[in-house]
């Protein structure tokens, strides 16, 4: 008589590719070898702070491509209704242009009379300092407190006095002029970048866009230009809603008598540029000068 061969049913018999895939598998396996599993974890932390170590190095470029990329944002909607009449070329030339010499004549405009001020405050800081002294507010709290007061007071007013430990603080006359040359670097840099992204914006997009399926590309396209849209006129708000709040902050405070109003609009132009938290952090210095400046005047007479 024959022998029969029991085969088992598929589903009872799997294979030793299966076998070999399965989860259990490839725990038991990275059990047997500890020292590999500990090895590829280390790689991998190791990739981890190369990277780290590269965006940290990196990290002033980034900042310089974000802000030129920002700026270009917020200009395109200049450029597309200037391009109307213009090729682009020239539409992103005449809107440099125009930025450019705008913020030359707020420059002109500003740092003679910013000097100026600031000359005076130096001139009548002693003598605001004497009249705040000389307060009965004052000698009142050093009656209270003794010589600390006093002593403090006039350890601050010989330190600002002398010009040698603004270098000091700044690391010296090198360091300061390193500062300096390493900031109109950087806003040279950044022009260039906007100069760049304003020209080359539309193919930016569309070569953002072949990253997407081609089933999703049009409506990333449309979103795009939504979020593109959207920060353009933010930008062009925000820089609108600081310059008018700059202006009527000189012409008030020039008319309450305030000092170093420009040196004032200033902070409050550029308070209103950051959002939520700028305009009411320029609003209180401006407010405590005015007042200190006042309390002075008050004390002294």
């Amino acid at each position: 008589m024959r022998r029969r061969k029991l085969i088992a049913p598929p589903d009872q018999a799997p294979s030793v590719s299966a076998q070999r895939r399965s989860p259990s598998s490839v725990v038991a396996g990275a059990r047997a070898n500890p020292f590999m599993f500990g090895l590829l974890g280390a790689l991998g932390v190791l990739v981890a702070l190369m990277i780290g170590g590269i965006v940290g190095q990196l990290a002033t470029v980034l900042v310089y491509i974000g802000v030129a990329l920002f700026l270009a944002l917020g200009l395109d909607p200049i450029v597309r209704f200037i391009e109307r009449k213009l090729p682009r070329p020239a539409a992103v030339a005449v809107v440099v242009i125009g930025v450019l010499l705008a913020f030359a004549g707020i420059i002109l405009a500003i740092v003679p009379t910013l000097v100026e001020q600031i000359g005076n405050l130096i001139e009548d800081g002693p003598k605001m300092v004497k009249d705040f002294t000389n307060s009965a507010w004052f000698q009142d709290v050093s009656g209270q407190f003794g010589g600390t007061i006093k002593d403090a007071v006039d350890g601050v007013v010989g330190f600002v006095q002398n010009p040698d430990n603004f270098l000091d603080i700044g690391g010296g006359v090198f360091a300061v002029g390193a500062g300096i040359a390493g900031g109109l670097t950087g806003i040279t840099i950044v022009v260039i970048l906007t100069l760049y992204f304003m020209a080359s914006l539309r193919s930016m997009k569309r070569v953002a866009a072949r990253f997407v399926p081609a089933y999703q590309r049009d409506t990333f396209s449309e979103l795009l230009e939504d979020v593109s849209s959207a920060v353009g006129r933010y930008v062009i708000g925000q820089a609108s809603l600081a310059l008018t709040n700059g202006i009527l902050s000189l012409i008030f405070l020039t008319i309450i008598g305030a000092p170093v109003p420009a040196l004032l609009a200033l902070i409050a132009f550029i308070g209103s540029m950051i959002p939520l938290v700028g305009t009411l952090s320029a609003s209180i210095i401006i407010s405590l000068i005015c007042l200190s400046r006042r309390m002075c005047s008050l004390r002294g007479s």
